[in-house]
């Protein structure tokens, strides 16, 4: 079996007590499975140590990413969290409600009404809260250093109702959000939402590039890339796709199921990239998307 390790923090890597890397952020194992890896922080703080079964890699561990692939299994370690001290942030102070950012021992963000006292961890600072009205209900917001936008239902009982990345939000006209993508063809979507009475949904989507020709010219390997990226984006299929492959556009989505991200394979295992199927927290399957080119348009694809 094959393991390959990648770290926020320099590391070395014993295997069954034999060192195998000094001084490294990133290594590959290959061995038996009933191996005793052992990951050491060179800043002597908890080592991380696993035996590489299939087992560990479909259990969630805190700090930790794993992806099984059938080119090997990844895993990618997050350092503890420093501890912080006791610190107000700051706080909102609204007709009936009082909303504080601090910290104490991590990011925290409270929302405290007349009837309810709510309170949220993070792993990230917050940098800006408030509160908004749409359609006809009360919410409040906070807004996170690493764009992570969250709405909560103000009363009866304050909850969440919306968890998302945005670049951008307004609550001028309505509830609307800006995220753009990090993808090949450089994809922005402009969403207007809606609350049904449990969350909110979006009410009317917009995708746009801002690279229009960033597509036009992609090499073979880029294709697969590409085509997933705009799956993942809601956004039309048919520039990747041969003329016959383009009237079953439609039906690439389904078959390619709920994925949440696209990632390059290892050194020396193909060029297909893997596409990310979430099992539970921090724990992913890794499927290999498969593409036959010809004239620069896929005209068939096997997932695997």
């Amino acid at each position: 079996m094959t393991v390959y390790i990648l770290a926020d923090f320099p590391f070395a890597l014993r295997a069954d007590g034999k060192c195998i890397a000094k001084n490294v952020n990133a290594c590959t194992f290959s061995g038996e499975e009933n191996t005793v890896l052992e990951v050491l922080p060179l800043d002597l703080s908890p080592a991380r140590c696993f035996l590489p079964t299939e087992s560990f890699f479909r259990r969630a561990d805190a700090g930790a990413v794993k992806v099984r692939t059938s080119a090997g299994n990844f895993l990618s370690l997050s350092a503890a969290p420093a501890r912080r001290p006791f610190c107000m942030l700051f706080q909102r102070r609204l007709n009936g409600a009082v909303l504080t950012a601090y910290s104490d021992g991590c990011w925290k963000f409270s929302a405290e009404t007349e009837n309810d006292y709510f309170v949220l961890s993070l792993d990230e600072k917050i940098e800006d809260a408030g509160e908004f009205y749409c359609d006809g209900a009360r919410f409040f917001y906070l807004y996170s250093q690493k764009k992570r936008l969250i709405c909560l239902l103000a009363a009866p009982k304050i909850r969440k109702v919306f968890d998302a990345a945005a670049d951008e939000f307004s609550f001028d006209t309505g509830f609307s959000t800006v995220y753009a993508y990090t993808d090949a063809a450089a994809h922005v979507c402009r969403t207007q939402w809606e609350y049904d009475g449990t969350s909110f949904r979006p009410k009317k989507t917009e995708l746009t590039k801002r690279d229009k020709s960033a597509c036009a010219a992609l090499p073979n390997a880029l294709l697969p890339y590409a085509l997933a990226e705009a799956v993942l984006a809601g956004d039309d299929l048919s520039p990747y796709l041969s003329a016959d492959l383009s009237e079953q556009a439609g039906r690439i989505g389904e078959y390619l199921g709920k994925f949440v991200g696209v990632f390059p394979p290892p050194k020396g295992a193909g060029t297909d990239p893997f596409l990310l199927y979430p099992e539970t927290e921090g724990v992913y399957e890794g499927k290999a998307l498969s593409c036959e080119i010809s004239a620069g348009k896929i005209v068939n694809l096997t997932l695997f």
